[in-house]
């Protein structure tokens, strides 16, 4: 649950899986980090003793894309950026005059996630939608997610009322948060 404070628990949890005889295949969505570190291990640790790895998938990787791409077999939704297209596409067809985009500085230092933001900020300025970034609380820190989840919630409401008459679409880089999102 804490998992940016502890790395080293996410590290040794992995790579007892990978000791025991039964796994043949690791899934880690969100691949959380630490991650790509214990799959490196665990590739170096079965070759060292001569027996095969199991499959190793990730999912949403948090950690670097090229190291992630480097140890895993299998990685699903690794490419945040191109998103930025497809969402910019659908809020235009939709018709959305304002787009709203939920997120917090640990997720905006994820390259991945950055990288759509920067994406979506583009296309919604090309189409001639209004991007506005909303800093939201970290829901893993200290005030929790469900602080987290009432300040979207209160959030939502505001951006509503400051762009009465548009339409708005809303968006979180956070899973935590968007059932508050949705609800509100």
């Amino acid at each position: 649950d804490n998992f940016t404070s502890e790395i080293s628990t996410t590290i040794e949890k992995l790579q007892a899986f990978a000791n025991d005889p039964a796994v043949s295949a690791i899934i880690a969505c969100q691949a959380v980090p630490g991650v790509s570190t214990a799959f490196d291990r665990i590739a170096d640790n079965c070759a060292a003793e001569g027996r095969e790895a199991p499959l190793l998938i990730m999912g949403v990787p948090q950690e670097d894309p090229a190291i992630a791409h480097s140890v895993a077999d299998i990685i699903l939704a690794s490419n945040e950026p191109d998103q930025a297209d497809t969402i910019a596409q659908t809020l235009s067809k939709w018709g959305v005059d304002v787009f709203v985009h939920y997120s917090f500085p640990r997720h905006l230092a994820m390259e991945a996630v950055a990288g759509r933001r920067d994406g979506l900020k583009a296309h919604c300025t090309s189409l001639g939608i209004d991007f506005v970034e909303v800093t939201i609380p970290d829901p893993t820190g200290s005030n929790g997610l469900s602080f987290s989840q009432e300040y979207v919630a209160g959030n939502v409401a505001e951006q509503m009322e400051a762009y009465a008459g548009k339409k708005v679409a809303f968006f979180a880089t956070a899973c935590g948060v968007q059932s508050a999102l949705q609800s509100a």
